[in-house]
């Protein structure tokens, strides 16, 4: 072989690749695109800011504002010695002010006072102006013979419902009593969360769900991050801790659990023991008591704050499908309404058949029938019709479907029905950072992408830990304009008062019909479900 051809002995070329260069020279479809500004949230006095967090700490809740606010929260408790005892140590700290831990290194953002700010503590000296009260009448134990009892009950389905109805005896104690707590923790230990939490027992035995690989590298990667104190601002979970998503046919003990309490009257907090010790990829302890208070505040009677940008006058309905328990062909819809004050009513529809290779979808009939019900629901809550009705599905609306919706809406003069989605699209803007949460990019007419999550200007930075995906309306029946739609998405993103977080990926419409629907779905068709959203949270 020639060494003079040898590659071995070839000059290597050197390249340099221009990616915007490049870009530039590709003919490419344009897009209309705008932004839209940050929702504020109305705080105490009517002060206004973009984050809950810096709102709260600053002004004080929205309930302030009104006639007897909440100036204390009687809590009751339920757990074992050990559970009982962590909770008290936890709603102790939960009075002071907690800081955010340091930073591990110069870059890590657990640094900014902005992004993770100290907890002011919940007590009538913080801004907050309410106490914790913890009445020891209000304190029931579960044996550790009890606990045994329960893990040793045979398979999951045994052993979720033995440990469902040994907490519901506890909460109907505190029920009956003369002057019942106003929200009861249900501090559970870990033998509870290893043995009964979730599982799956149609054909009495029981399925081990396994991750896959790459679920098992992010598992870990999560896990890391939180350590550090990287969190995911859209991450929202309920009562401080992630739910699994499984399919709603499986049980799960925290469902059943809420369902069951419905009937008690009472609101409950279920929080794991790790939720108190703050170990198994836990938040900071700041973050925790920001999320578990607000939480609580809200379960209580109390408004933590308001959202600008909603019409006067608007129903905001989610309409959302759910498969009851044990049942493979019954389905049943639900919906849940949101005023313009953002309080929420849930409503569970009828039950229908339909065929499992199509789309869900509702009859002309039963889409008129629920919407009839809902609009009924909110003027006997608000005193008044409202002026506008504004349906979120996440599936295509059916022509039969629509018909009844339509039908339904009567003399009201103004709606809008919408269905979000995603499809994978996603768009990118020069330099390093992701598109600005709120904006928006026209695809088609009424055809709209709207990023919810992205870089956030108020922190000048992007706190999420994975590419921004966007909401996709996909399609649109209405009277308003795209941008007041997508104006109105943007602030329903900010209502999530189970958390501090500065928003949800999804409007809260969607976003807490999914959850409503898999608690209903352990609620028997013969009892009637409560309508507050805080007997779901």
């Amino acid at each position: 072989m020639n060494k003079k051809s040898s590659p071995r002995n070839r000059r290597t070329r050197k390249y340099t690749f221009d990616l915007a260069s490049q870009l530039t020279q590709i003919h490419a479809r344009s897009f209309k695109a705008s932004y839209i500004p940050e929702p504020k949230l109305i705080f105490h006095k009517h002060f206004r800011c973009v984050d809950p967090k810096t709102g709260l700490g600053l002004y004080g809740p929205w309930s302030l504002n009104e006639k007897g606010a909440l100036q204390q929260i009687r809590l009751g408790i339920i757990g074992t010695g050990e559970t009982i005892d962590l909770a008290r140590q936890w709603l102790v700290q939960c009075r002071d002010e907690i800081f955010p831990p340091p930073a591990m290194s110069k870059t890590d953002k657990i640094k900014d006072p902005i992004l993770f700010p100290s907890f002011p503590g919940m007590s009538s000296r913080s801004p907050f102006g309410c106490d914790l009260i913890i009445p020891d009448n209000l304190i029931e134990t579960i044996s550790k013979k009890e606990i045994d009892q329960v893990i040793n009950a045979g398979n999951f389905g045994r052993r979720m419902n033995d440990g469902v109805n040994l907490v519901i005896e506890r909460l109907g104690i505190l029920a009956d009593k003369e002057s019942p707590p106003d929200v009861v923790i249900c501090a559970l230990p870990k033998e509870i969360e290893d043995y009964c939490h979730t599982g799956y027992d149609r054909y009495n035995k029981e399925i081990t769900v396994k991750l896959t690989p790459r679920e098992r590298r992010q598992k870990k990667k999560m896990e890391e991050d939180r350590k550090k104190g990287q969190l995911s601002l859209f991450e929202v979970m309920p009562d401080t801790f992630q739910e699994p998503q499984i399919d709603p046919t499986h049980h799960n003990f925290y469902r059943a659990l809420k369902a069951r309490a419905m009937e008690l009257d009472l609101p409950t907090q279920i929080a794991w023991q790790r939720t108190f010790e703050g170990t198994k990829g836990t938040e900071d302890a700041a973050t925790r008591a920001w999320n578990f208070c607000v939480g609580l505040y809200y379960k209580a009677g109390g408004i933590p704050w308001r959202v600008e940008g909603l019409s006067k006058g608007t129903c905001y309905i989610g309409i959302s499908f759910y498969k009851e328990t044990g049942s493979n062909v019954l389905r049943t819809s639900m919906a849940q309404a949101f005023s313009d004050q953002g309080e929420g009513i849930v409503m569970r529809g009828e039950p229908f058949e339909w065929d499992s290779r199509q789309s869900p979808h509702l009859s002309k009939e039963a889409a008129k029938d629920l919407l009839s019900r809902v609009l009924q629901q909110y003027k006997r809550h608000l005193k008044q019709n409202p002026t506008r009705v504004v349906i979120h599905k996440s599936s295509r609306y059916w022509e039969e479907e629509l018909q009844g919706f339509q039908e339904s809406v009567g003399e009201i003069p103004y709606y809008d029905f919408l269905t979000l989605s995603y499809r994978g699209i996603r768009f990118l803007r020069v330099g390093y950072k992701p598109p600005c949460r709120g904006t928006v990019i026209e695809l088609d007419r009424r055809n709209l992408v709207l990023y919810t999550r992205g870089f956030v200007p108020f922190y000048q930075q992007y706190p999420g830990m994975r590419i921004p995906r966007p909401i996709e309306i996909i399609e649109h029946h209405g009277d308003s304009s795209s941008n007041h739609i997508c104006q109105e998405i943007l602030a329903l993103s900010k209502l999530n008062w189970n958390t501090a977080a500065f928003a949800c990926a999804e409007p809260i419409t969607l976003h807490f019909s999914r959850g409503v629907g898999q608690i209903l779905a352990e609620v028997p068709q013969d009892q009637t479900p409560k309508p507050w959203y805080r007997f779901y949270m």
